[in-house]
């Protein structure tokens, strides 16, 4: 049946509709509407990236560090394009970082140990300018190169297109960040579906999908100015604006609703690893959890957990007891739900390695937890805050619930503790050895770094941090002789580690179990740290030199957690510890001093709240040339040490408040190189050997970006320069302002 419609004149809208029907007929009218729609998304997703970019954070949360990562890179891309031999060690530096999952380091650097040949012609040919070929077809030759396991190596299958994609659109960063940003698939897909931009097509390869998202970000920045935005104002920023207003602004967990524990296993098949790939999370069931998923609300906090028993390698003493265990492997935050009951959009943050929590677990495929969750709800709080606040378990308030009759003899003795020599002794020996070396100790710095390691009675860890050449290293080892009484040679008692790239997991400090022969692959750290143990009373000092080379907070994990707690244990395996001849598991020794010194670059890592939180940490950045000790004893002539002293001194000025001056080891190479001139007495006259010695120690430190710091830095080096009358590295700090002019940097290895 139809209905008639009322009669009458046409309304003014009425006359516009047909107005506009018989200029453009419906298919027309079908695409103005359609373009309207897509409009008013955009304008709602402008409004969102306007408040984001008025924040301010832009820069500080999402750039900086994408630019210094790309430095990397370009160093790298360069080592690989000369042929360096090196140059895939400069590439596993640069590719970790977090624009990169572990799966994707794991697998690249796997590739790289056992195909160097082939994966260094495979990134020639990614990274080679080649004008002929679009960014789609230079992609896709380079697909065809690498393995078919990358980029998850031995442990995980491999992934889909958009898998591969986010760690070659990172590689591509060498290029030009600018113009070759990071990509990720869920970020990209959800940033489509809420702008009403069209996917790219389900079957096309890494080389379309990322040229679609190019294209993507290019209509970004033009939607951009046309609303009046000075920001996004590139590939770059418009992806950084993208990633961060993903999942709805990266909406806070809200800490007034549930926290939700959930498995990853269909069957026998562990999605985990898809889950964190995709960014989502599926309930495997048809006919169970459904009311529950779809209670859940964007915002609420989540877990992916796997539960078991253990009865060995447990970081307290079980009796023999099999105890509950549940695996923490990921965290993260809702972002969206669809609906279904089975299918959410989550913002994982991935454990590695996983953390274990023990007595109050959860088996269910969905386990809703409140802080008040049934009769035990300090246990819920403890396991929320564990999960989701890094704090530790109180291992001791669960044995003494969970086993009451256990503590009925009465508390456990105190431990031991070390015995340490007194302050006093200990500043005199470390700033008479230090001068020796020509450096210079304050009794301040000394005192400092001896209150803050013996402060807590557990835990005694320091990170010594800022400038190269400042005498780090040697502070910690002179201090650590005079802890352990030990002389200029190796001690049982005192001991250095250098950290090195790729220590993803404890294996290099701890050792492992060789699964081929079954033996233990031991270190010399856990040698010294079993003597340790084996001797409370007796002070030992571990010096981890460049600890930052790598993320601490991984290699580190399990010293980290246990030096947190009274009674925390360093597990070394979960095997039979009568055929390995190794104990399972040691107490964190008491007696153990951990001193870590870090450089701060491009080429290192962050250090991450977890280590900072342990750790006292002290910065070295204030250097006094006038109080270096080798002054005095120099074999200079008096001209020429003055002529070097007043150098250095307006030098240090000009340096300092860029923090781009020099430390120690400099002052002294300078004046070696000097002395060496006199006593070979070659035909170089003062003044050149001083303009060549600048050049060379000085000089390649200088890079930055544009500033008002940076400017004003260069210029007043380079009025040093000119006062001295030193040409050549005047000249060069020139050609440096020139590209700080032209490029907005300047770096002295161009």
């Amino acid at each position: 049946m139809t209905r008639d419609l009322p009669s009458g004149p046409p309304s003014a809208g009425q006359k516009a509709i047909e107005t506009k029907r018989r200029e453009y007929g419906p298919e027309g009218l079908s695409e103005i509407a359609r373009r309207a729609h897509v409009t008013r998304r955009w304008n709602l997703y402008l409004d969102e990236v306007r408040s984001y970019v008025e924040t301010g954070r832009l820069d500080s949360e999402e750039l900086d560090y994408k630019r210094a990562i790309e430095r990397q890179l370009q160093e790298a891309r360069r080592a690989v394009l000369e042929g360096d031999e090196n140059c895939l060690d400069a590439v596993a530096k640069a590719i970790s970082n977090n624009l990169t999952s572990t799966y994707d380091k794991t697998g690249l650097g796997n590739w790289f140990s056992e195909q160097p040949e082939k994966a260094r012609e495979a990134l020639r040919v990614l990274w080679t300018e080649d004008v002929e070929l679009s960014t789609a077809d230079q992609i896709r030759a380079f697909t065809p190169l690498i393995p078919d396991s990358l980029p998850s190596g031995k442990h995980a299958p491999p992934g889909g297109t958009g898998t591969r994609l986010r760690w070659i659109a990172v590689l591509l960063m060498a290029r030009d960040a600018r113009q070759f940003p990071p990509y990720k698939v869920t970020e990209f897909a959800e940033t489509y579906e809420r702008t009403g931009h069209p996917a790219p097509a389900p079957d096309g390869d890494e080389g379309s999908h990322y040229e679609h998202a190019l294209e993507f970000l290019d209509e970004f920045v033009r939607r951009a100015r046309a609303s009046g935005l000075a920001r996004p104002k590139d590939r770059l920023e418009a992806q950084s604006v993208l990633f961060a207003v993903a999942g709805g602004g990266r909406r806070e967990p809200t800490e007034d609703r549930p926290c939700w524990f959930v498995g990853a296993a269909f069957g026998d098949d562990d999605q985990t690893d898809r889950f964190l790939r995709d960014g989502v999370w599926e309930n495997g069931y048809d006919d169970k959890y459904l009311d529950q998923v779809r209670s859940i609300e964007p915002g609420d906090r989540i877990a992916i957990k796997s539960t078991y028993t253990k009865k060995h390698g447990l970081p307290f003493d079980n009796r023999g007891e099999s105890t509950s265990t549940m695996a923490i492997k990921a965290t993260g935050v809702v972002t969206q739900n669809m609906g279904d009951g089975r299918n959410l959009r989550v913002q994982w943050t991935p454990m590695e390695p996983h953390r274990e929590w023990y007595f109050y677990t959860g088996r269910t495929t969905l386990w809703e937890v409140t802080p008040d969750s049934g009769t035990l709800a300090w246990a819920a709080k403890a396991l929320i805050d564990f999960t989701f606040n890094g704090t530790e378990q109180d291992y001791d308030r669960f044995l003494r619930h969970w086993f009451p009759k256990w503590y009925e003899a009465g508390p456990v003795p105190p431990p031991e503790h070390p015995e340490v020599p007194p302050l006093e002794a200990i500043v005199k020996r470390v700033q008479a050895a230090a001068g020796k070396r020509h450096l210079a100790f304050s009794r301040e710095l000394i005192e400092s770094l001896h209150l803050g390691l013996w402060a807590n009675p557990q835990r005694h860890f320091a990170i010594l941090a800022g400038l190269s050449g400042s005498g780090k290293t040697q502070l910690a080892m002179e201090y650590g002789r005079a802890l352990t009484d030990a002389d200029d040679e190796s001690s049982v008692r005192l001991c250095a580690v250098s950290a090195a790239p790729g220590w993803h997991d404890p294996s290099p400090l701890l050792g492992y179990v060789n699964p081929l022969d079954g033996t233990y692959a031991g270190t010399d750290f856990q040698r010294f740290l079993l003597n340790a143990a084996g001797n409370p009373k007796e002070v030992h000092v571990c010096v981890l030199d460049e600890m930052n080379l790598s993320h601490p907070e991984q290699y580190l994990a399990p010293l980290l957690s246990a030096m947190e707690r009274e009674g925390g244990m360093v597990e070394f395996h979960d095997s039979d510890e009568t055929v390995l001849g190794l104990p399972q598991r040691i107490p964190y020794p008491r007696n153990l001093v951990l001193i870590g010194t870090v450089n701060m670059d491009e080429t290192t890592m962050g250090i991450s709240d977890k280590v900072l939180d342990r750790a006292f940490t002290l910065e070295f950045w204030d250097i006094e040339v006038d109080e270096w000790p080798g002054w005095e004893t120099c074999a200079l002539a008096d001209t020429e040490r003055n002529a070097v002293h007043k150098l250095l001194n307006a030098l240090m000025a000009a340096l300092r408040p860029a923090r781009l001056h020099f430390g120690w080891r400099v002052i002294a190479e300078f004046v070696a190189f000097l002395e060496r001139r006199a006593a070979d007495s070659a035909e170089v006259a003062f003044e050149r050997a001083l303009d060549q010695i600048t050049y060379a120690k000085v000089l390649p430190k200088l890079r930055g970006d544009d500033s008002q710091r940076y400017r004003t830095a260069l210029e007043a080096c380079r009025k040093v320069l000119d006062d001295e009358d030193l040409s050549k590295s005047a000249q060069k700090v020139e050609e440096l302002m020139q590209d700080l002019d032209e490029t907005g940097s300047f770096r002295f290895w161009r």
